[in-house]
């Protein structure tokens, strides 16, 4: 299991180098649903494969969500608070971890528990995705096609550009 864990965070840091920053909410939305489709899937049909894929797929999913959240702070914070929006981030993310690890020692050592809330967890972190998404900025006043906007000119024009 400690493998599939490893190979599923070292796939998801050579994945991050490739991904656009520019789809970040549907890549978290990926990150989050993969993982928990997953474990379920661990629930219903238990195995060394199916627990190994869960354990993968949920590697990845932490290791795609870290480069998602850096590449969206980086694009959409304001460059006066970038800093500390990082360091909120990064505080978050440690107290979810020791969030996470105290649940797993408090669980029982049955899988078909530990992989059902670790199934029900991502879902409802989808669900405050979608119900806190932000309101979408308005939009510009309609003033036409960029070529209304520009004098125009018949003919030749007079006027000399310089070029040095």
């Amino acid at each position: 299991m400690l493998g599939a864990a490893v190979a599923g965070q070292l796939l998801g840091t050579a994945l991050a180098s490739r991904l656009p920053t520019a789809r970040t909410a549907r890549v978290t939305g990926a990150c989050l649903a993969l993982p928990a489709v997953c474990c379920l899937l661990a629930v219903l049909a238990p195995s060394a494969a199916t627990a190994a894929l869960a354990v993968g797929i949920r590697g990845l999913g932490g290791s795609l969500s870290k480069y998602v959240l850096d590449a969206a702070l980086q694009t959409q914070a304001p460059t006066t608070s970038t800093s500390s929006a990082f360091a909120r981030s990064e505080t978050a993310l440690q107290l979810g971890f020791a969030l996470g690890g105290g649940i797993g020692v408090a669980l029982p050592a049955l899988s078909a528990l530990g992989f059902s809330v670790a199934a029900v967890l991502p879902l409802l972190g989808v669900a405050v995705m979608v119900r806190w998404q932000p309101a979408p900025a308005p939009a510009a006043p309609a003033t036409g096609p960029w070529w209304l906007e520009q004098p125009v000119t018949r003919g030749r024009s007079r006027r000399r550009w310089r070029t040095g």
